[in-house]
């Protein structure tokens, strides 16, 4: 890793929109913490420290995360405030709010609400954390809302701060998403969160909802309740139609049934990815029953962006990589890599709108690579400014050590 000889200019920009979240010397460590996330997916915080030439103070970024005093939801406002200023990344009523949950992995046994969880994707447990975020989406941008974390019923955390299952935490959530005025009106979450208790309480804050659901689900066929797979299989084959979503096509059969867990009438969606209807369909329910299968299909598509945000949090941001033992560092540690996706997410969306940038950014690794661009550049114009001077070798070696009175502003 190469050494950090200044915070990169995309981050300092961006930092204007906090400016009233952080004290000056606070405001130091944001832009480091965030150009540390950015630059490299190693993000304990010893590693962020001693990535600066200017051999920042690792203890200084512990307090900055465990002990000072600053907003956590402050900081959150103004990132979403940040991104509703701009159009490219504003929400609009045709995005959507996903809601899921997602396991960080974890070795230590003194990591906060760390414990065994059932991971589905793998089939196995794994010792993690556990969070449940909810996300906006649309056709052109996504961006996480906010968080809860779950804690296991018998767990330490559980005892200290009250239990809440997963349904609870996402009820939070949707309250929350409506407080702060996002603009989508419907919710959407796969079959884990489908229930009456969530449902319930979406429609009474008057949006709508569209969840896949598992194939056990009860709805009543012609007077008599049936499974939804049962169900399927006696749908003639040339009631399924063509529908495209997401770049591509399904098959699919829709119907407003009974549903026994809801007590009431929803639309039902049964789709397949092929035209023989091989396979198992996926179930759609829809809170909107004069919805037909195009729109059903295209809003649940919209549900991979959260799964994306999860890939490219992990992977490019650090959002597993934090140690700390204190549950307040670990959700500072959180919001701070929401800060540094939207950033990211904000100057890779503009980047296809301006020629400002030589290539066009379309990822968040691209926008990763970008700043450790900027890192390099900045690194080598030091170092050939100070060959200019006429300093030998070891002099620059020294004086990258003790840079910190030497930076100036490098723009991209």
């Amino acid at each position: 890793m190469l050494p950090i000889t200044q915070v990169p200019v995309l981050i300092e920009e961006s930092y204007e929109c906090f400016r009233s979240v952080f004290s000056l010397h606070q405001s130091k460590l944001f832009q480091k913490y965030l150009t540390g996330l950015i630059s490299n997916p190693n993000v304990t915080v010893s590693f962020i420290a001693g990535s600066f030439s200017d051999g920042g103070s690792q203890r200084a970024l512990n307090r900055f995360l465990t002990e000072y005093d600053w907003d956590i939801q402050e900081l959150n406002k103004q990132r979403l405030d940040m991104l509703q200023e701009d159009s490219v990344t504003k929400w609009n009523n045709k995005g959507v709010v996903c809601l899921d949950d997602t396991l960080i992995d974890k070795s230590g046994e003194l990591i906060p609400g760390a414990g065994h969880f059932y991971d589905h994707s793998s089939g196995c447990y794994k010792h993690a954390q556990n969070i449940v975020t909810g996300n906006y989406a649309d056709e052109g941008v996504s961006y996480p809302l906010g968080f809860r974390q779950y804690f296991k019923e018998d767990s330490k955390e559980a005892k200290q701060y009250g239990f809440k299952t997963k349904i609870v935490l996402a009820c939070e959530l949707v309250t929350e998403a409506v407080k702060n005025g996002v603009a989508a009106d419907t919710f959407v979450a796969d079959s884990g969160f489908m229930c009456r208790e969530l449902a319930d309480h979406i429609e009474s804050l008057k949006k709508k909802w569209v969840m896949s659901a598992k194939s056990d689900l009860l709805v009543k066929v012609r007077g008599v309740f049936v499974q939804l797979k049962d169900y399927a299989a006696q749908v003639p084959k040339e009631l399924f139609l063509p529908c495209e979503a997401g770049g591509k096509t399904y098959y699919v059969h829709t119907r407003t049934l009974f549903l026994n867990c809801l007590e009431r009438k929803v639309k039902v969606a049964i789709s397949y990815d092929n035209p023989l209807l091989e396979g198992e369909p996926k179930f759609l329910l829809s809170s909107n029953q004069r919805w037909e299968r195009n729109r059903i299909l295209r809003t649940y598509t919209l549900r991979h962006f959260i799964e994306a945000f999860y890939r490219d949090a992990k992977q490019h941001l650090g959002l597993g990589g934090c140690q700390l033992r204190k549950i307040k560092g670990v959700h500072r540690h959180w919001m701070l890599v929401f800060t540094a996706y939207s950033i990211l997410k904000q100057y890779v969306a503009k980047s296809g709108l301006t020629k400002k940038l030589e290539e066009t950014l379309q990822t968040i690794g691209d926008g990763c690579r970008y700043v450790n661009s900027q890192i390099l550049d900045a690194l080598v114009k030091l170092v050939y400014d100070l060959t200019l001077q006429k300093q030998k070798p070891e002099q620059i070696i020294q004086t990258l050590k003790n840079t910190k009175n030497h930076i100036k502003t490098v723009k991209a």
